[in-house]
């Protein structure tokens, strides 16, 4: 028995080192692999930002080309419509009245 405990002993030694260095190697991948995923994390949020950003200024276009101000102004120029409840230009014309030309001209001849 005490020859299978000397014949046994480095290789128990050896175990034990070899658990430990395993249980300290995976402790440093996980911290390391932690620190990876916590770069990618600050990325990724630095990009949400900014797609938040892009999305808040486009509705600030949005808002802008939809507003009824600038459509109205649009509508007008562009195409000659008019707003509801707006006074609309009207052109008054006279009534005709057909003279008798040949007493006009005898005016003008200096006959009359």
């Amino acid at each position: 028995m005490n020859f299978l405990k000397i014949i046994l002993w480095p290789f128990k030694s050896y175990l034990r080192i070899l658990i430990i260095v395993a249980v300290v190697g995976l402790y440093q991948y996980q911290s390391i692999r932690i620190d990876i995923l916590a770069r990618e994390i600050r990325n990724l949020e630095s990009i949400r930002n900014q797609l938040k950003n892009g999305t808040a200024t486009l509705q600030v276009s949005i808002d802008q080309l939809t507003h009824i101000n600038r459509i109205e102004k649009i509508a007008t120029e562009r195409f000659g419509l008019i707003a509801p409840g707006r006074d609309l230009p009207t052109l008054v014309i006279d009534k005709y009245e057909q003279e008798d030309t040949t007493s006009r001209e005898l005016e003008l001849a200096g006959m009359r």
